[in-house]
């Protein structure tokens, strides 16, 4: 048995039709799949993302499931845009202890998730990620900056940048 014939079985599975469905409809919905255990959730979701042309927003239970579902969709269905929303700080509880490798995830994932040029995207994370305060787009697009690689940069307007969120 090899992915494909897998992945077929799971496009031709009676469930999914009503699970479409439901997911089209109108007026927005909350979907939670119960009894669907490591990665038959996984193929669940990749063959409800192939067949639907919506961006997907999938919230799961801790941080080690978001990080193997991750995994595990980018494997199975070959998107790019697959967004990891990942918690800023290092351990539960821990306010002071900024991860800043989370911190730049999240960055990237809102920026990728209010870009217009992407249609379809992806957004994995977790119940203690998205209690977090996020900061509004349009501060953080106003408050962006954008360098490119070669680019003369006036140090003056940085240092000044930089100290508006000092002050």
């Amino acid at each position: 048995m090899n992915l494909q014939y897998l992945q077929g079985l799971y496009e031709q599975h009676p469930c999914l039709k009503n699970l479409t469905d439901d997911i089209v409809l109108p007026a927005p919905r909350l979907i939670r799949l119960k009894n669907i255990r490591h990665a038959a959730f996984s193929f669940f979701a990749t063959t409800v993302f192939k067949s639907l042309d919506y961006n997907h927003i999938f919230i799961l239970d801790d941080k080690e499931a978001a990080a193997y579902f991750q995994n595990d969709f980018e494997t199975l269905s070959g998107a790019l845009d697959v967004c990891l929303f990942p918690g800023s700080f290092k351990k539960t509880g821990q306010i002071g202890a900024l991860n800043s490798s989370h911190v730049m995830l999240r960055a990237e994932a809102l920026m990728k998730w209010n870009a217009e040029q992407v249609r379809k995207k992806v957004l994995i994370t977790y119940r203690e990620a998205i209690t977090e305060k996020v900061v509004n787009p349009n501060t953080f697009t106003k408050n962006t900056v954008f360098i490119k690689q070669n680019q003369k940069l006036d140090t003056a307007f940085l240092l000044e940048f930089c100290w508006t969120w000092v002050l």
